[in-house]
């Protein structure tokens, strides 16, 4: 799954590929939110993540075939799902980041009192995150519904049978 299979197969219709390679990523971002704690909560909402980026360029492709309203509709799902999955993955990767720097930087930034206090207001803001994750099951479950409902749209998504890069070439 993944990126790997992110790609038109021998001879495939261009509109054949792309719906497959959708509902590929649909699979694999239902699959990881699905998921009972086989895979770690945050790589779960990272690899989903990356998933519906790739959902979404798809989408930009289709535009002229799929329509301008039927674009919008399905690009504001994958905002939509991607905002639910925001919360704890961001504000670990503030804290990371930080860390990051002072280890390249040391000198310049270890002892710093500014720096210490944004670690220490970046952390108790990753601690509330953690314990919203309550309330982000809830979202996992809320952005489980939009991909499934966005997996059977674009099941049924129809195209008219044009050869080569035409589909897209707008």
């Amino acid at each position: 799954a993944g990126e790997g299979g992110f790609a038109l197969w021998p001879k495939e219709r261009l509109t054949d590929g792309l719906r497959r390679m959708g509902l590929s990523q649909l699979d694999l971002a239902i699959e990881l939110l699905g998921s009972d704690g086989e895979v770690s909560a945050a790589t779960a909402v990272h690899e989903t993540r990356k998933a519906l980026k790739r959902l979404h360029t798809l989408i930009g492709l289709l535009e002229g075939e799929l329509g301008e309203a039927v674009s919008a509709r399905e690009h504001a799902v994958l905002r939509s799902t991607s905002l639910h999955l925001a919360g704890t993955r961001d504000a670990e990767v503030l804290v990371n980041t930080l860390d990051g720097l002072v280890r390249r930087h040391p000198k310049k930034l270890a002892r710093r009192r500014g720096v210490a206090k944004r670690r220490g207001e970046l952390v108790a803001e990753r601690d509330r995150a953690v314990e919203r994750a309550r309330d982000e099951a809830l979202a996992r479950e809320e952005a489980l519904g939009e991909l499934c409902a966005l997996r059977g749209r674009v099941e049924s998504w129809s195209f008219p049978d044009r050869e080569g890069i035409e589909a897209v070439e707008p």
